[in-house]
């Protein structure tokens, strides 16, 4: 099966090893020059990056007149990273030593090798390299406890805005010192193309963008003329020897972040011919990405809400300095954009995070502020550069306090205006998501299909789940995806049945995967949404899949938003003669820090503080509490309460339960 035009791959991938051959050559031609001649080559080439030199006190001014107590924040974030100490993807901050050893994933201590080429994650085969051991061996297990991602994120120098902002805050040369330090390290300790930091070419296309930044925001002589430009050129080579589209045409956000690479590497080398023709290319497939990887709703087709904001980073930041190097986006290009932004105000919660169906591994690219406390469920930072960019002032989300990132890659703050509609509601059927909320309560339903294209890797069995927010509390939620590679049998729990509010058969699963394949999913749900009406400020939805044998599992809701009360009918028709099975359990999945207790039979007290909400299931059904957990970012987990209710098929079809406000 092919997942495009056979002409497009085919046009793809001659300009792919062309300008791959390109790159190698300018590559070695500079290879030969001196560090000073270097040095002068990238200055003289480079492009226009999202500010200039002569800007940035300005734009730090304009940032600490916007952001409260911003520069004693980034100044604490900068101390900590001066002492190498480290709080990512869960690791609980960490000091990694005088030396930083960029292999090592320092939460399990386990070390990949710098001496060696690793097999890319990519279909194209390692080229044998003179003088150079091609590892053979595993070095991607999920039969230990190390994570890849750990040196990939450690390497992707998230951290770098933060030592240069410091540096620009306070003229401090140690921040300056250390920028300057840690990528000649890094360097160093990681020789092109050699150590499991040059294996995929989506964390190479993050890096160019965080390396620019810094080049741009210090201009670190030494490393400019030792390092800089050789680097952007063999981070290019690197990208486009391994590009992340496979022979079918199937991609996903690994390729778009080739592009981000891209887009960021073109314009360090701007100058260039080479430069124009890579600018050009990256553009383009952007574009074509858009219509691609985005439905014509806006939203992302891997189907996760953390992921559409990934790739909503990526394509925005990356078109923005594509724009500022003269490639003007086109007039539907822009409207996609907007409605890829239009999604993320609708989908944010009253207390300003988002739901987190799908995996969510704390995917960016330019961490621009709240970098030493990171909020991932957070994703106004994109809504703010977005709607400052194309000039949106009205939002449903408020986003003046994320203005830091709108000022460093526009040079403005962000919208100051937000509406607050008695209740906004948006349908996103493309990839299976219905919102409606109310400045005080939000309802967030998953009904749709898995893309094929996408394959399924980011996706979760949670067809019918949903999140209820209530005035400023989450309620009921998704637990989120844990963790990945480190925790094979954690990984598998937090994308099956069991980890979200539906309803299971037995121990089946709504969806298929493999325990072992870690990053598949195939659709055998087909869930379908049968109905989604407002009436009189209520949301009536009707949703089924048939993903158990025999079964049609059909959900109702009706959310009324002026009372804050959520009514649930879950019930099984039998389809064939194959229906079985001995019992369906349902789960609703409580926010961490809600109080579950016992209230009758079939009644539960919920309390949050000094909210409380009453939980009450219909006759038929067995319910009661159990412990359960969730993760609020990649690699935490928290524990939480769980209520299940269970019904037999033979006895029972059908479940209902109310979860009301109880007011003071």
């Amino acid at each position: 099966m092919s997942y495009e035009n056979p002409e497009i791959t085919k046009n793809r991938e001659a300009r792919r090893a062309s300008l791959s051959a390109r790159t190698g050559e300018l590559l070695k031609t500079l290879e030969q020059r001196s560090a000073a001649e270097r040095l002068a080559w990238y200055r003289v080439n480079r492009g226009r990056f999202f500010f200039e030199r002569s800007e940035l006190a300005e734009r730090i001014r304009v940032i600490n007149g916007v952001a409260d107590s911003r520069k004693d924040e980034v100044l604490e974030a900068a101390g900590r990273l001066l002492r190498h100490e480290f709080d990512i993807l869960g690791s609980g901050l960490t000091s990694l030593g005088e030396r930083i050893d960029w292999q090592r994933d320092f939460k399990s201590g386990i070390s990949w090798r710098k001496d060696v080429v690793y097999p890319a994650w990519n279909w194209r085969k390692v080229d044998d390299l003179a003088g150079a051991e091609i590892y053979r061996g595993h070095f991607y297990s999920i039969d230990d406890a190390s994570d890849l991602k750990m040196p990939w994120d450690l390497s992707s120098f998230f951290h770098l805005p933060v030592l240069c902002e410091a540096y620009l805050q306070t003229g401090d040369a140690r921040y300056a010192d250390e920028v300057a330090g840690q990528l000649m390290d890094w360097h160093r300790e990681n020789p092109y193309p050699r150590g499991v930091n040059w294996t995929c070419a989506m964390v190479a296309g993050i890096r160019i963008a965080n390396l620019a930044f810094a080049m741009r925001a210090l201009e670190p002589e030494e490393f400019i003329g030792e390092m800089g430009a050789l680097s952007i050129l063999r981070h290019i080579k690197f990208i486009l020897d391994f590009f992340e589209v496979d022979q079918d045409g199937r991609r996903n956000n690994h390729y778009v972040n080739n592009l981000v690479g891209l887009g960021f590497g073109a314009a360090e080398i701007a100058g260039t011919e080479l430069g124009s023709d890579l600018r050009a290319f990256a553009f383009e497939e952007i574009e074509r990405e858009l219509g691609t990887q985005f439905s014509p709703d806006g939203t992302n087709y891997e189907g996760t809400i953390p992921y559409h904001r990934f790739a909503a980073e990526s394509i925005i930041l990356t078109t923005i300095l594509l724009e500022r190097n003269g490639c003007v986006p086109a007039p539907e290009s822009r409207a996609q954009l907007l409605k890829i932004l239009q999604f993320i105000d609708m989908y944010t919660k009253p207390n300003n995070l988002a739901p987190q169906f799908g995996d969510n591994d704390n995917g960016r690219i330019l961490v621009l502020h709240d970098y030493a406390r990171q909020e991932y469920r957070d994703h106004r930072h994109i809504l703010a550069v977005g709607a400052a960019w194309l000039g949106v002032e009205r939002l449903l989300t408020p986003v003046w306090d994320q203005s830091p990132d709108a000022v460093w890659i526009l040079g403005r703050p962000a919208p100051r205006t937000v509406v607050k509609p008695a209740l906004a509601v948006g349908l996103y059927n493309a990839n299976g998501y219905g919102v409606a909320k109310t400045p005080q309560t939000s309802l967030v339903v998953r009904c749709g299909r898995i893309n094929p294209m996408s394959g399924g890797g980011h996706n979760h069995c949670d067809m019918l789940s949903y999140e209820f927010h209530d005035r400023g509390q989450d309620v009921i939620i998704d637990p989120g995806a844990m963790i990945y590679s480190a925790d094979a049998p954690l990984r598998n729990y937090a994308r099956s049945t069991a980890a979200h509010n539906i309803l299971q058969l037995d121990g089946l699963e709504q969806q298929a995967f493999e325990p072992r394949d870690l990053f598949a999913m195939q659709d055998r749900a087909a869930a379908t949404l049968d109905t989604w009406e407002i009436q009189d400020g209520a949301l009536f939805f009707r949703g089924h899949h048939t993903a158990y044998p025999g079964w049609r599992v059909v959900r109702e809701m009706q959310c009324r938003f002026p009372d804050g009360a959520l009514e649930v009918h879950d019930f099984v028709e039998e389809t064939g003669a194959a229906a079985g099975g001995r019992e369906f359990c349902g789960r609703l999945h409580l926010a961490a820090g809600i109080e579950a207790e016992a209230n009758g039979p079939l009644g539960f007290r919920l309390r949050a503080g000094k909210l409380e909400w009453t939980v009450r299931f219909g006759e038929g059904v067995r319910a009661g509490v159990c412990e359960g957990k969730v993760s609020p970012s990649y690699g935490i987990v928290v524990p939480a309460a769980v209520l299940e209710y269970r019904f037999t098929p033979r006895e029972a079809r059908a479940a209902r339960y109310t979860v009301e406000r109880r007011l003071a």
